[in-house]
């Protein structure tokens, strides 16, 4: 049976030790002090009501896809999650930081409103609040190694932990604030990364009102102190999360092309910044100043907004080429420290910011091949195909015919020599075959029954 805490290991939170054949713990007999307890105390039976007694039940037998608590291995000494709810896990403060750095370690691509320096320094001394700290577990916990006894896959493993910071966030849901801001991110993040689309863009709504309401996006924030940073990376990560999820879930956007996003300062302006030496930076002491790996990711989810606009809104191709002279223009004018070279790796490998860089040449790629993908319809003849798409449809229809036609060459062979133009009537109609409706394409022959049938008909004729 696990062991209760004595008094003084309970009020500073810390694991009360006893080695056998003592009775009082380690820190009591270091301090010379008296090792009490509380006395368990016994609450007063009642009779429960109805509603209570099912409550009740229906928390004693919780289902297989609803975790109440989180339990460890039994042959695990080193942790100790008491009855394994989010409190017990937080007293844990060796593995409560572990997994703030799982966070920074697979978050920061996309999250900038938190700087891992300040935000360890506040943690240090008790000045986080527990509604972020329950929110970044949350996200975090899934990555952790710890030998978890659980039958669920580790993607659901946060759950308890966003149930619990959910559940605090409700207590001021309505109240404008930074925390309540930050949390509402860090909700969004885990439903968008871990199941739950939809809940994760109002989550992310009810962070922009917040935003508005505090009046952040009407102030140009273009004072150089540490808060006023931190505002302006918050925006940024807000906008950021809104471009690349309002698109592709059908959604408006969150942000209107009147709001004026502000531009993040460098890694290295920023780290001048925190130490009060921004003002005597010598931008030519490292020739990565000028470049920003989060403002550079930040830059391409808006061409990747300008895209999705164009294809959804359908608009005319002069604007698709626009749109990729823009882009190659910017390709071809990068600062040499964004480019993906072994130099740049090493770089970023050793500052631990590899993963932001990464991300941002996959972002940059994506982007591009959005672009170009438009454009091959102008690389075949006007007489041909006229979107991309039914090349690649066209080259299942190619694939079909060969199957077909392999099985009696000869006479495939003299069919097409006796009618030049069947090949091109065969796949003119497969081209046109991906713009049936949805309700009736499977009433409607599809290439292969086609050429099946053509070939029958050809059959028949040749023996008459």
């Amino acid at each position: 049976m696990r062991r209760i805490a004595c008094n003084l290991c309970r009020s500073s939170k810390i694991k009360c030790r006893v080695k056998e054949p003592d009775i009082s713990c380690e820190r009591c007999l270091n301090r010379n002090v008296h090792c009490s307890y509380l006395p368990a105390s016994r609450p007063v039976p009642s009779l429960p009501s109805p509603q209570s007694s099912q409550r009740s039940h229906n928390l004693s037998a919780p289902s297989a896809q609803s975790p109440v608590a989180y339990h460890l291995n039994q042959d695990t000494h080193d942790l100790d999650f008491g009855r394994g709810r989010p409190e017990d896990i937080l007293r844990e403060g060796e593995f409560t930081h572990s997994l703030i750095l799982l966070y920074f370690s697979n978050f920061s691509d996309v999250h900038f409103m938190f700087d891992e320096e300040l935000f360890l320094k506040e943690y240090a001394v008790g000045q986080t609040p527990k509604l972020i700290l329950y929110s970044i577990m949350a996200l975090s916990i899934r990555f952790s190694l710890a030998p978890f006894n659980e039958e669920l896959p580790p993607s659901h493993r946060g759950e308890v932990l966003f149930e619990h910071a959910r559940k605090l966030l409700q207590q001021d849901f309505d109240w404008p604030s930074i925390t309540a801001i930050q949390a509402y991110i860090l909700l969004s993040t885990y439903k968008i990364t871990f199941g739950g689309s939809r809940q994760s863009y109002v989550y992310l709504g009810f962070a922009t009102n917040m935003l508005r309401a505090l009046r952040l996006l009407d102030n140009q924030l273009d004072e150089n102190s540490v808060t006023s940073e931190m505002y302006r990376r918050l925006v940024c990560t807000m906008a950021l999360m809104d471009r690349l999820m309002s698109f592709p879930l059908r959604m408006p956007p969150q942000f209107s092309v009147q709001d004026k996003i502000p531009t993040m300062l460098g890694d290295d302006a920023f780290w001048a910044l925190k130490r009060g030496t921004y003002g005597s930076l010598d931008g030519g002491i490292n020739r990565y100043n000028s470049a920003n790996v989060s403002q550079e990711t930040l830059k391409l989810s808006g061409m990747l907004v300008e895209v999705c606009k164009l294809y959804f809104n359908g608009d005319s191709s002069t604007t698709f080429e626009e749109v990729r002279t823009h882009f190659d223009l910017y390709a071809s004018s990068r600062d040499s420290s964004l480019l993906y070279t072994t130099t740049n790796l090493e770089h970023h490998k050793q500052r631990d910011t590899l993963r932001k860089f990464a991300y941002m040449h996959l972002l940059h790629h994506h982007v591009g091949q959005l672009i170009h993908f438009h454009a091959l319809k102008y690389t075949w003849r006007r007489d041909s195909f006229s979107t991309a798409s039914q090349v690649s449809y066209t080259n299942v229809y190619l694939g079909a015919f060969r199957k077909i036609c392999s099985q009696n060459t000869s006479s495939w062979a003299k069919m097409f020599d006796q009618n030049p133009r069947l090949l091109g009537q065969m796949l003119y109609l497969g081209s046109y075959y991906e713009k049936f409706e949805s309700q009736t394409a499977g009433r409607r022959p599809g290439i292969g029954s086609l050429l099946i049938r053509l070939y029958q008909n050809y059959i028949q004729k040749t023996r008459h």
